[in-house]
C-alpha cells in the first residue's frame, strides 16, 4: 500500500532534490492517513558524490548532510532519489549511517514539531 503512495507522490513533481524534509513529512502523513506504520528519520548520511555546489551548499565526498527519509517494515523510502524502497541495511550502509546519527519521529511527533518550528526540519 505505501508504494502506491510513494509512487504518486514521487510522481507528483518533476523533482524532490533538496526537498527532502517536505517530502519525507508528507510521505509520513499520507501513510498515516491510510492506516500504515511508517517512521519519519531524520539523519546525516556521508556524501558520497563528487566534489559538488547544490543550493548554495559545498559537499564534498565523506562530509555529513542533513537528510530526510521514512521507513516502513518494507525498507527505507527516500523520495528525493526514486520511488522504490531500499532494504534499511542497504540504505543504512550506503550513507554510512548509525543509530548516532539518525533521529526517529511517529507521525504525531512530526505533525507537533512542524507546528511548534514552523518548518519540515531537521528537528
Amino acid at each position: 500500500m505505501i508504494s502506491s503512495i510513494a509512487r504518486t507522490l514521487y510522481r507528483s513533481r518533476p523533482s524532490w532534490a533538496g526537498e527532502c524534509f517536505m517530502v519525507a513529512y508528507r510521505l509520513t502523513l499520507m501513510a498515516h492517513e491510510q492506516g500504515l506504520d511508517v517512521t519519519l528519520v531524520h539523519g546525516q548520511p556521508k556524501f558520497r558524490g563528487e566534489h559538488q555546489r547544490f543550493e548554495g551548499r559545498v559537499y564534498r565526498p565523506g562530509m555529513r548532510f542533513d537528510h530526510a527519509w521514512v521507513e516502513t517494515p518494507e525498507g527505507v523510502w527516500d523520495l528525493t532519489v526514486g520511488d522504490v524502497a531500499l532494504p534499511r541495511e542497504l540504505y543504512y550502509s550506503l550513507g554510512r549511517l548509525d543509530d548516532a546519527h539518525t533521529k526517529k519521529y511517529s507521525w504525531e511527533a512530526a505533525v507537533k514539531l512542524v507546528c511548534r518550528e514552523e518548518h519540515y526540519g531537521p528537528w
